[in-house]
């Protein structure tokens, strides 16, 4: 996910799809890191640096989503080894019914969407 960070708010402008370097199944995902990097380093650079990487989405084969394991060791990994001047990340996953949404900062991930 790209989009701007102002003082009072976060605004994700754009969930990039998935591209033909990244790997994908019904029950996981793979994304290029390369091509991804790529993507974000395009959107800056188009942006004169305003828009930039916020974090990840994906969707789950469930009614209910919930981040699997995976999904939380991947986003608070991303956050650590991250080189942003921004100290959280966002980590929306898709559910046929219900989405979960939730925050990564200070070495945890925290749900957004309480009211589920």
């Amino acid at each position: 996910m790209l989009g701007r960070v102002y003082p009072a708010e976060v605004v994700i402008e754009v969930a990039t799809p998935p591209n033909a370097a990244d790997k994908a199944g019904r029950f996981f995902f793979d994304r290029s890191r390369n091509a991804a990097q790529g993507t974000v380093n395009e959107a800056w650079a188009a942006s004169g640096g305003e828009q930039i990487y916020l974090g990840e989405w994906h969707s789950h084969p469930a009614d209910v989503a919930v981040p699997s394991g995976r999904d939380r060791r991947m986003i608070l990994n991303m956050l650590h080894e991250s080189k942003m001047s921004i100290d959280f990340l966002v980590l929306v996953v898709l559910g046929r019914k219900m989405d979960w949404v939730g925050l990564a900062q200070d070495g945890a991930l925290h749900l957004l969407n309480p009211h589920r």
